[in-house]
């Protein structure tokens, strides 16, 4: 199985990435002056997981495209407590500092470097999402609010909000 793309924090988008550049791209995750986050898209531009975090502290998530929707999901059994997480070196908006933007999560979706490190290479081995860790579908974090429609019951489409970090 080939990856259609990745994008790498350190590097940005890189098509058809080689096996080489993946296992590269991966290892990078966590390392000094390495990736807070990876992207990893399937073939069909119609699925990808994700990864994000630092301090070995990390958040799975995989998305798949259908039509005019799609699912988000994330690795973790919720346990009702939140937490934060941090990625990226510099805020794109200039308003986070070190460590990084924050990501608000439930704390039973922090993965460890290594589970995730594990999670993208099998992802980018059989474009399937591991199999190991319970998804949680958590799609209504990632939906804007439908625009305000005039008839109600017209059809509206459903938008996602930013889904890659």
């Amino acid at each position: 199985m080939g990856l259609h793309s990745i994008r790498v924090e350190t590097r940005g988008d890189v098509a058809r990435p080689s096996p080489r550049q993946v296992e590269r791209f991966i290892e990078s995750l966590g390392s000094p002056g390495g990736s807070t986050f990876l992207v990893l898209n399937g073939e069909g531009e119609d699925r990808y997981v994700q990864a994000a975090g630092s301090g070995g502290r990390y958040v799975l998530e995989s998305r798949d495209i259908y039509g005019e929707g799609f699912a988000h999901l994330r690795a973790g059994v919720p346990v009702g407590r939140k937490t934060t997480i941090h990625f990226r070196h510099s805020c794109p908006r200039a308003i986070h500092g070190k460590p990084g933007c924050p990501l608000e999560i439930d704390e039973g979706s922090v993965q460890s470097l290594a589970a995730v490190k594990e999670a993208l290479r099998h992802y980018a081995a059989t474009g399937e999402r591991p199999p190991g860790f319970h998804w949680e579908n958590v799609t209504k974090e990632f939906q804007e609010p439908p625009p305000a429609a005039t008839d109600p019951d017209e059809i509206v489409p459903i938008r996602p909000k930013g889904g890659h970090p």
